[in-house]
Order: C-alpha cells, then sequence, then structure tokens
C-alpha cells in the first residue's frame, strides 16, 4: 500500500475514534448532574419536609422520640422488668416520649376551640384552675359539671370525620371515645388518636366503627373513678400522634395507646383557633 494511502486511512481512523469518543464524553451525566445517583439521593432528601427520625408539626419539624422497650424486650440498663405492663402511666408519660406546644401556637387554650361546652375551665391533675400558666398540656382537663355535653370539634387541617375505634373503661382515663383523626401537614398524610376520657356516658350515635362529624354529641363529662389524682367533675382530653408504621386495625387499643405505638402531643399544637 503507498504511503499516502496509508496516511490518509490512518486520519481517518483517528477522526472516527475522536467522535465516537466526544459522543460518549457528551452522553455521560455530568458529576453531580440530577441523574447522578448521589446527586438524586441528596436532592430527595432536600425534597423531604423533614429529616430523618422528624415529624411535621405545622411549619416546624420535632425528633421523633425513639420507641421504648415493649413487655419482655427491657434493655439490661433500664432495670425494667420483662413482665412490667406495656406502655406508661397515661398521665405521666416517660420524658421524651412527647411532642411539646411549638412556639408558634398560643399558650392560652381559652383561644382554642375545645370539646365541651360552655366555658370550661383548665385544670391542672390535683384539680386546681390554670390561669394564664404554660404547663404541659399533653392531657387537657376542662372542669364542667357532670353531664355537660361534650361535643366534636375537628381538628386542626383535620381531612373527614372522626373514626371511632373503641368506647371502654379504661385505667388512668375512665370511660373514653377513641378516635382516629386524619389531618394534612406538609402535605403528608399524619393519623392522630383522640381521647375524650372521664365521661358520665358515651352519645347516642358513639360506637366502634362509627363516623363523628363537626358539633356531634361525643359524650358527657363526668369525673374519674376513686377520685385519686383525678380534677373532680372534668373532661380528659388528649391527643397521640400514631407513629408511620402502626397497623391500627391489627394493634390492640392498650399498645395504641402506649408509647411504643403513639406519641403524647400538646393538644394545644392540634386544636383549631376560634
Amino acid at each position: 500500500m503507498q504511503p499516502l494511502v496509508r496516511a490518509a486511512l490512518a486520519v481517518g481512523a483517528l477522526a472516527v475514534i475522536s467522535g465516537v469518543a466526544a459522543e460518549r464524553a457528551a452522553s455521560r451525566p455530568p458529576q453531580g448532574s440530577p441523574t447522578d445517583p448521589e446527586a438524586e439521593s441528596g436532592e430527595a432528601l432536600a425534597r423531604m419536609p423533614c429529616g430523618p427520625r422528624q415529624v411535621p408539626e405545622g411549619d416546624a419539624c420535632v425528633p421523633l422520640p425513639d420507641r421504648p422497650p415493649t413487655a419482655g424486650s427491657a434493655s439490661p440498663s433500664s432495670g425494667a422488668s420483662p413482665d412490667a405492663p406495656e406502655g406508661l402511666d397515661p398521665d405521666e408519660p416517660s420524658e421524651g416520649a412527647r411532642l411539646p406546644r411549638r412556639p408558634d401556637r398560643p399558650a392560652d387554650v381559652a383561644r382554642l376551640r375545645l370539646p365541651l361546652e360552655g366555658d370550661p375551665l383548665p385544670l391542672d391533675p390535683a384539680g386546681v384552675p390554670l390561669r394564664g400558666v404554660d404547663l404541659d398540656l399533653t392531657v387537657l382537663r376542662l372542669g364542667a359539671p357532670r353531664g355537660t355535653p361534650v361535643r366534636a370539634q375537628l381538628l386542626e387541617a383535620q381531612e373527614g370525620a372522626f373514626e371511632i375505634l373503641a368506647v371502654e373503661n379504661l385505667e388512668g382515663r375512665g370511660l373514653a371515645v377513641v378516635a382516629l383523626a386524619r389531618t394534612k401537614e406538609s402535605k403528608r398524610e399524619v393519623r392522630s388518636l383522640v381521647v375524650w376520657g372521664a365521661l358520665d356516658g358515651a352519645g347516642p350515635d358513639v360506637a366502634r366503627g362509627a363516623k363523628l362529624g363537626e358539633g356531634q354529641v361525643v359524650g358527657f363529662s363526668g369525673a374519674l373513678p376513686g377520685g385519686a389524682g383525678a380534677a373532680g367533675e372534668h373532661l380528659r382530653f388528649e391527643v397521640r400522634r400514631l407513629r408511620p408504621d402502626v397497623d391500627v386495625a391489627a394493634t390492640p387499643l392498650v399498645r395504641l395507646l402506649g408509647d411504643a405505638e403513639s406519641i403524647a402531643i400538646d393538644v394545644r399544637n392540634v386544636l383549631a383557633p376560634k
């Protein structure tokens, strides 16, 4: 083959190779581009409303407390007996197993819509009126004469009616109506347990599986049996945030109301303003 021909073929081959390399370089995603797996992961995290192990509370993100050991799985350092009952005393949830009042929420419950007719007075566990005192209100006690109607007030951002899960006598809560509420927060559905306790009786249409809409009668205020630590005649009201993976239909009520499956929340975070 003539030298000139060989040179021309070599130049052509180099041009083809250069063209293929350039085409591959153009199709390869640049470092940090949206199609890069690491970049995609970073963008997905940036789009999440809250970080890992956090739950949205309005525009704030609150750390999610750790699940406590359940019966039979207590850690050696805790000193708890494996035979200890599941959950905690409902009046004394453990430190850290609660979502406190957000700074943007009113400290005065009188500024919120309350589930009791009239002008109920917030009480502490001993029955002392709370006037302008900002205390932990994961359990709200509203003083009222026995038989005062308790009405369903939808939570802020609640979607749909309350779904009644149980009407039972519960230790520490007396006769209680327990319902499931679904709210929308930061475009996510959040499920909460709403508990009206210390009732003198349930409303006429209140039974497991029933739906309870705005203003319907949940029951009538009463008092806790025995009176030990009770605030006299009152309504005991609480809201507990369900952990995301809890199967409500398959979980016994006593577990749903324990810290392993739900978290106590300051009721002022979810009560709607007047």
